[in-house]
This record gives C-alpha cells, structure tokens and sequence, in this order.
C-alpha cells in the first residue's frame, strides 16, 4: 500500500510541476492553451489517491466522473461570473485557481484528463495482473 501511495505521489508532484511550468513560462500556443486544462483533473484525481490508495472499484472510477463534473461546475460558474460577483481579483490565486473566463473548449479538456485517468486505471490493472502471475510461479 506504501508503495501505491508514493507511486501517486510522483505521478502527482510531476503533472503539478508540468501544470505550473506551463502556467508560468508558457504565453500561448496548443500547450498553454489546452495541455494545462487536460492535466488538471489528473492532478486532482492523483492528489485524492495519495491519500485514498486502494479505494473500492466503485470509487476508483466514479473519482475521475466526480472530478469531471467538478470541472464542469467550475465552468458553470465561470459563465456567470463567480469571481466577479464575489469581489475576487482576477491575477489573485483564488482568481487564477477558479478561473475567470468560461470556454467549452475547457470541457472537452477535462473529458480528455479524464479519459486519461481511466487509461492509466486500465494499464494499473493490467500491470497488477501479470504481476500476480509472475507471483504465484
């Protein structure tokens, strides 16, 4: 189980790394725009399993919908102005992490980090299975 959670951990501090040299060194272009967006729900998704290593099925594969549907609140939100409407600044961390402009693009990005969860669930548990094969010989 040790093992789980600093594998999540590693996964977790390299897509953050990822997210924040993206956010900070990258103006425009195909990365800036749309990498950074696909990644946040992993980011997330690998965060909450650090401390939730070895959920039940159920919850290992509703996560990433949850997450999902989070992100597209958040979108939701963004449409009607939250931040405005609550007083935040927008350069503030609250502004940045909330997100102040709404784009459909943003959700066809989270579908796309969620499907990436779900692949990297299907090879977890295709690993984990020639694993117990090579165990029981």
């Amino acid at each position: 189980m040790k093992n789980r959670r600093i594998r999540y951990a590693a996964i977790f501090a390299a897509l953050l790394i990822a997210e924040i040299l993206i956010g900070s060194f990258l103006k425009t272009g195909f990365i800036r725009v749309y990498a950074g967006d696909i990644l946040v729900i992993p980011v997330l998704y690998f965060l909450i399993r650090i401390f939730l290593p070895k959920p039940t099925a159920a919850v290992s594969h509703f996560l990433p919908a949850g997450l999902f549907l989070i992100g597209a609140a958040a979108e939701i939100l963004q449409a009607f102005d939250i931040t405005g409407r609550l007083g935040i600044e927008k350069d503030s961390l609250l502004g940045i992490l909330m997100g102040t402009v709404c784009d459909p693009m943003d959700l066809v990005c989270y579908a796309a980090g969620t499907l990436l969860i779900f692949l990297y669930l299907f090879i977890e548990k295709k690993l984990e299975k020639e694993n117990m094969k090579w165990k029981k010989q």
